[in-house]
């Protein structure tokens, strides 16, 4: 069963890898995980940590750089894709297909920057971490901050990027930054958020707004870090995945619901597990398991849509 993982900080590894001389990144060190996982396609964030938003122009393009020369490197492994047409070659070939996402709108100065980064191969925008910048507020991991919503700023830069064809992804967005996405009544996505009633943090989105999103052009991906499944607090584990599966399923109904893995614990410039509090896998090797678990729970016809052909659907119609 082919898969659609919706988000993985790949640019970063790579990056990470390439500053230090390392070569074929994807290939050697990423390819035989995603291989074996039967990964198809997977949404690339443009992800920048604390150090790095001191010049966030500059480390969004070396990231983008370092992409593009290991695509020159390894075409015969990866493509990326940028339109309705690429994601059919995709799907016909052999390759994996890399959409590429701002987790951060930090490398925009000003929303008509946005353009040089579409030329780029850039489809999907968050407009914020879960940190505050020019254009929205975002949902502070410890949710004792006062928080707002979208800027004039983040208004600006949502027009242009339906302008330009860029979908707006609302993870990260704080409560109020969210309800702003909503009203704008915009086909937009959830790259890797939960359901709040089984794990009650800001991660994760609310009964309310489910219930919205059900008559909505929307599509949600199912996060597999520890904090984002738990459901008591203290472990996670491939059925706590399951139970958010079925549960955003019940809510949003058998079209809207994918896989957004968000697997930062098995990328050595994260910092690593902490014991007994392991994302949903280590790597993507393991997804096979995971996606057996789906099928037992789920059936297969409904498990296959989960792990692939919902998110392949919402990009045909709105890439």
């Amino acid at each position: 069963m082919k898969v659609f993982d919706a988000h993985f900080d790949l640019l970063s590894l790579i990056a990470y890898k390439r500053n230090r001389g390392k070569t074929h990144v994807f290939k050697e060190e990423l390819y035989p995980h995603l291989e074996k996982g039967k990964v198809k396609l997977l949404i690339a964030s443009l992800f920048l940590e604390g150090e790095q938003l001191h010049d966030p122009f500059y480390s969004a393009m070396e990231q983008i750089g370092c992409l593009y020369e290991e695509l020159r490197e390894t075409p015969e492994l990866m493509m990326l894709v940028k339109s309705k047409e690429d994601l059919e070659e995709c799907l016909s070939s052999d390759k994996i297909g890399i959409l590429l996402s701002f987790e951060g709108a930090e490398p925009l100065y000003r929303p008509r920057d946005l353009i040089l980064f579409y030329e780029l191969g850039v489809r999907l925008m968050g407009l914020t971490w879960s940190r505050r910048n020019i254009y929205a507020d975002g949902c502070d991991f410890d949710g004792n901050l006062k928080k707002g919503g979208l800027s004039k700023l983040g208004f600006e830069l949502i027009e242009e990027a339906n302008r330009l064809g860029i979908i707006v992804d609302a993870s990260h967005l704080s409560q109020e930054s969210f309800e702003d996405v909503m009203n704008l009544k915009i086909p937009f996505i959830a790259s890797h958020s939960n359901a709040y009633s089984l794990t009650p943090t800001n991660r994760c989105i609310k009964d309310e707004d489910l219930e919205i999103l059900r008559d909505r052009e929307f599509c949600l991906g199912v996060n597999g870090a520890h904090f984002i499944i738990t459901r008591d607090g203290k472990t996670s584990s491939p059925e706590d995945y399951v139970a958010h599966v079925a549960y955003l399923l019940k809510k949003l109904g058998s079209d809207k619901v994918g896989l957004g893995l968000d697997l930062c614990h098995c990328l050595e410039h994260f910092s690593g597990p902490t014991p007994g509090r392991e994302d949903v896998i280590p790597t993507h090797s393991e997804l096979p398991g995971l996606i057996q678990l789906l099928r037992e729970e789920l059936g297969d016809e409904q498990a296959e849509k989960v792990a692939f052909s919902n998110w392949v659907s919402f990009f045909r119609k709105h890439l």
